[in-house]
């Protein structure tokens, strides 16, 4: 007798995550799945909801988008530690953005949406983003835990300089 479970889990999410992606997840691929539909046992797959669905993903942009308020908020609340991980995200994210009038617009709405929660301080009014990112910059606020960190975690070379160069970038854009 095959004895399944799945709890049903739930997720708890504090800013919105629009625009997302769909993606179509096919189990071709799980051992599960295809053992399952090798021997005929289609009944178990859709007893337990093991067939392909849909799953939303947040895009690119979004998250890139976030990850440059995020740097700035741990910056102004001076958490600064475990953090540089996304200057390593936006160093490897930056080449597939495309700074258009759409994405212009998508900043300027995750900021009216992160400005409604107090602990994101860089979206709040009056907040100069790319001045704290010049900040950042020019203090080299996360070297340290970038090289002591984030390096280690890294499957391949990039250094802090590396992860500047493209915060540089964002920084003379002067679209945040």
């Amino acid at each position: 007798m095959l004895k399944i479970h799945f709890p049903d889990l739930q997720r708890i999410s504090v800013l919105s995550c629009h625009p997302y992606l769909n993606h179509n997840r096919i189990f071709d691929l799980i051992i599960l799945y295809q053992y399952l539909i090798g021997q005929n046992l289609n009944d178990i797959i859709s007893e337990h909801q093991l067939e392909p669905f849909l799953v939303r993903t947040q895009s690119l942009e979004r998250t890139y988008i976030d990850k440059v308020f995020a740097i700035c908020d741990y910056y102004l609340t001076s958490n600064l530690q475990e953090h540089s991980r996304h200057l390593y995200d936006l160093h490897k994210i930056h080449p597939l953005v495309q700074y258009d009038e759409t994405f212009i617009h998508l900043i300027n709405e995750v900021r009216a949406i992160r400005s409604e929660n107090k602990m994101c301080l860089s979206a709040q009014p009056g907040i100069n983003v790319t001045e704290v990112i010049q900040m950042i910059i020019e203090k080299q606020i996360y070297k340290k835990d970038y090289n002591d960190i984030t390096r280690d975690l890294l499957f391949e070379n990039v250094t802090y300089q590396d992860a500047m160069t493209t915060l540089k970038t964002i920084m003379k854009a002067g679209i945040f």
